[in-house]
């Protein structure tokens, strides 16, 4: 009986894999790759700013709205960057294979070393996601750089923006963080704006009685000649 069995078992197998039944295989399961594999990003120091590769894995896509860039050392600042073109799937926009993106130092404004942050989220085709990815890279910025004098001109071009900027804002840290990063000539220029707009407030008016009457005063001037002249202004 067995043997009548196995010859039964043995003549099923061979019509499965017979022409006109196909091939009788099992499902290959598809290998998970680890963050590591799926995701290469370096980033590197170039004439024109900081170039960033990154390198995914075959099937493995990451989504253009969570590519993240921040200076985190010496300063806080997130980098608005132009990104490449990507593609739409599923009503998202995704990124696949290679994609290189290009910071210019203009938009670094950091001098010395500092630290870039770069975040992203990915996920496979397979509809397995990872959890966010955060990479860090130590570079330098010196004044040999290339675009050195069109970084200065591009921001002495959007100096008033600047200033806009932080007026709206309104917030003493970023104000801070403006006159840690931001060149000497900015500095310069911003606290003679703010002593001009200083000079037309209503408590600077008393001091131009003071300061025009220095000049049409009889000469000599006396002592007491000021004292009158203070108690007028002080004086309800």
């Amino acid at each position: 009986m067995r043997k009548f069995l196995l010859i039964i078992t043995t003549i099923l197998v061979g019509l499965l894999n017979a022409e006109g039944f196909g091939s009788f295989q099992m499902p290959k399961q598809q290998k998970f790759l680890t963050p590591q594999e799926a995701f290469k990003v370096n980033a590197k120091k170039v004439n024109n700013g900081v170039q960033v590769d990154i390198n995914l894995a075959d099937k493995i896509h990451i989504y253009q709205n969570e590519l993240k860039f921040k200076i985190t050392k010496p300063i806080q600042k997130n980098l608005s960057v132009n990104l490449p073109k990507a593609k739409v799937v599923d009503g998202q926009k995704v990124y696949e294979g290679n994609i290189t993106v290009t910071i210019p130092q203009s938009k670094i404004g950091v001098n010395g070393n500092y630290t870039l942050q770069i975040k992203l989220v990915g996920c496979s085709d397979a509809g397995i996601c990872y959890s966010p990815q955060t990479y860090t890279f130590n570079l330098k910025s010196t004044k040999k750089d290339k675009n050195i004098s069109d970084s200065k001109k591009q921001s002495s071009e959007s100096f008033f923006s600047k200033i806009s900027n932080l007026a709206k804002n309104g917030n003493s840290k970023d104000i801070a963080n403006a006159l840690k990063s931001e060149g000497l000539l900015f500095i310069l220029l911003l606290f003679f704006i703010v002593g001009l707009l200083l000079a037309l407030t209503p408590c600077i008016l008393p001091m131009v009685q003071s300061v025009s009457g220095k000049y049409d005063a009889p000469s000599p001037t006396s002592y007491m000649f000021f004292c009158n002249l203070s108690l007028d202004i002080v004086a309800p």
